[in-house]
């Protein structure tokens, strides 16, 4: 009684907890490159890619390239498939910088293939891999 599905909202116009968490859910899935260690990233996606559909990679200037080969590393490993890719122009007073977003989807079998226990024993052995 008073809640209204088909737009997520309680009966005071107040969002729902379903509605509160999938919006959460999508503003939580863009991953912000910046300068740390390409393999901080691509843990993000995959701790996300088990709750998310779809992960964003954005890079600005210098970090379009730890985006992009943290995009191409889940793809070579078979976690994800690239769906789109936006570049643009970003200006802040008078400076202007690259922008780029990647966006990415979760194979099918992504869930079954447990990437983070498979890093979690190359590091245990000495082993680590990107």
């Amino acid at each position: 009684q008073g809640i209204n599905a088909e737009y997520g909202l309680l009966s005071f116009g107040i969002p729902s907890p379903q509605a509160k968490n999938q919006k959460m859910a999508e503003k939580f899935r863009t991953i912000k490159v910046g300068n740390k260690k390409k393999l901080n990233y691509i843990r993000m996606a995959e701790i996300l890619f088990q709750t998310q559909e779809e992960v964003e990679f954005s890079g600005l200037g210098k970090a379009i390239n730890t985006a992009v080969n943290c995009a191409e590393y889940l793809k070579r490993k078979g976690y994800a498939t690239i769906q789109k890719i936006e570049t643009s122009i970003v200006q802040e007073e008078t400076l202007k910088s690259a922008k780029i977003l990647i966006v990415m989807k979760r194979t099918p079998d992504f869930l079954s293939r447990k990437p983070l226990e498979n890093n979690n024993k190359n590091e245990q052995s000495g082993t680590s891999q990107p």
